[in-house]
């Protein structure tokens, strides 16, 4: 009993230690899923350099999720669209996560048939 106690002990003191840096909640949650889904295809596939390459493409629902501040902010046109009103930053970080889970979810189906 003694060390499941010393692992929880640990396990709260980093994550207190994360959370006092400043790193926003749902940024720290994102990589815990992140790192435990990298850790559960690894195993699953038995491909580690395979998982790390395919796992690029949950980078840019990540940047949403990680930098919602300076994307919320940004102004300009786009082509034929003009952007003349930042965005709330809660709205960014929820569409990078409905495309993080998503991708997650669609990966998962491909892997677990």
């Amino acid at each position: 009993m003694k060390n499941r106690s010393t692992k929880w002990s640990l396990l709260r003191r980093t994550w207190s230690f994360l959370v006092g840096l400043g790193i926003p909640l749902d940024t720290l949650l994102s990589i815990v899923v992140f790192l435990v889904w990298m850790l559960i295809v690894s195993i699953s596939t038995g491909e580690v350099v395979n998982t790390l390459i395919g796992s690029c493409y949950l980078l840019l629902p990540l940047s949403l999720i990680w930098f919602r501040e300076p994307l919320s902010e940004m102004l300009g046109s786009f082509g034929f669209h003009q952007i003349n009103a930042e965005s709330p930053p809660w709205l960014v970080a929820f569409f990078g996560w409905m495309g993080f889970l998503g991708m997650i979810w669609l990966t998962a189906k491909n892997i677990f048939q």
